[in-house]
């Protein structure tokens, strides 16, 4: 599964203005100086929350030089994937 069902991305939002809240909130996020801050964590997590297809919204490396000296294993999607598990894991 990519993408969370509509009955799941619903449990998220008690109504739909708050739906429409949080793409607002993302919007001045990325278009704010502290759109430095964000990480590939909190990408994944917005993605996932309003329901796209999480894996879309990163680009494998396809560099062959890179790709020979491993840097699949730094892939943005990967580290975002543990970053959320182990924060998951934490409480």
């Amino acid at each position: 599964m990519n993408t969370l069902s509509r009955a799941i991305t619903a449990r998220f939002f008690p109504n739909p203005d708050s739906y429409n809240a949080l793409r607002k909130h993302w919007s001045s996020l990325i278009n704010s100086e502290r759109k430095h801050e964000l990480t590939a964590a909190h990408h994944l997590l917005y993605i996932a929350m309003i329901g796209k297809d999480w894996r879309k919204a990163f680009t494998p490396p396809t560099n062959q030089r890179k790709l020979d000296n491993g840097a699949f294993l730094g892939w943005g999607m990967l580290r975002a994937l543990a970053t959320i598990q182990l924060k998951f894991k934490e409480d």
